[in-house]
């Protein structure tokens, strides 16, 4: 795909240190800026590029809603299968 390509390096955006790093700690919420570094060959200008990473949000639940597996449906629990025909 891209055949001049010599090296390829990510860095993160640590808010907590204002600074990048190289490696993101797994567990931690997602960062909040991700930059792309190539460097191809003849080039001696790397091609740098930074990414804003939008922060993940876990879907709310309202509370006045009972939960899906709380109450099951009448498709959900069969009462008995049905019986082959008698000839």
């Amino acid at each position: 795909m891209l055949p001049d390509l010599r090296d390829v390096k990510w860095r993160f955006y640590d808010p907590s240190r204002e600074d990048w790093v190289e490696e993101w700690p797994e567990g931690n919420e997602r960062p909040p800026l991700a930059e792309l570094t190539l460097e191809m060959l003849g080039e001696e200008t790397p091609h740098k590029f930074v990414f804003w990473l939008p922060p993940v949000k876990e879907a709310a639940v309202a509370a006045d809603q009972p939960a899906a597996e709380a109450t099951p449906t009448p498709e959900a629990t069969p009462e008995e299968p049905p019986q082959p025909e008698q000839p």
